[in-house]
């Protein structure tokens, strides 16, 4: 209301209503509103997109240890979210249904929850997410008709592989093979990149790379979600 351009880290806000007040502020204001889903600025990410064609089924985990700084938040609108703005994105499809469970262990909120999407154009994502795990792991994995990728987004990597013709197949073996590439990228720190952008978008008048209308549309799936699981949980 000010007439300032916002950074607004994620969730965009707690509910939609509020969100889409947010946005038509800024609308009104005509000022830049990026919502911080960092994600979209992992250079394996951006990579991936680039390979990407029609998914088919795509897995996630976000594994991590307990922080209890952040126990007024369930994992699902804390880590969740991250990768339901990123399946959203890249599979561009009406979501059919939703299934999720979740338990509360350490916590008031869920510490662990898994979401199965199943979208209109026929693709599927189960999505895994915990805070009780030891080991950190942050694991995007997707199955497409050419290919399979996998992406750790820790560790900024890429694995592709593929279904390659064999000319001259010995007797009784397959007339293919699986052949894998590494994709290799230079690391950046995807937190000064997406700030980076931000002061493009006021400087150079360059929509966000995540929108208002984006964000809102993330936590519309992750609110559904979230109450599926404390209906399941009552």
């Amino acid at each position: 209301q000010a007439g300032i351009h916002c950074m607004v880290e994620k969730p965009i806000c707690n509910t939609v209503k509020q969100a889409a007040e947010l946005v038509r502020i800024s609308h009104e204001q005509n000022r830049i509103l990026q919502v911080g889903h960092i994600e979209h600025f992992n250079v394996a990410v951006q990579k991936m997109k680039q390979i990407l064609t029609t998914p088919r089924f795509i897995e996630c985990h976000r594994l991590g240890p307990y922080d209890p700084r952040v126990k007024d938040i369930g994992v699902v609108l804390d880590l969740m979210i991250h990768d339901i703005d990123i399946i959203l994105r890249i599979v561009n499809s009406p979501i059919e249904s939703i299934e999720a469970v979740g338990v509360a262990i350490l916590s008031e909120k869920e510490d662990i929850a898994n979401a199965r999407i199943r979208f209109q154009k026929g693709c599927i994502a189960n999505v895994t997410v915990s805070r009780l795990t030891p080991k950190p792991m942050r694991k995007l994995r997707i199955w497409q008709e050419d290919a399979y990728i996998s992406l750790d987004y820790r560790k900024q990597q890429m694995e592709i592989f593929r279904r390659e013709a064999v000319a001259r197949p010995a007797r009784g073996e397959a007339p293919w093979k699986i052949v894998s590439t590494k994709t290799r990228m230079r690391h950046e720190e995807p937190l000064r990149l997406e700030l980076d952008y931000f002061l493009r978008c006021i400087e150079e008048g360059l929509t966000p790379a995540t929108t208002g209308e984006q964000a809102m549309t993330a936590l519309q799936v992750v609110i559904k979600i979230t109450e599926m699981i404390r209906e399941t949980c009552a």
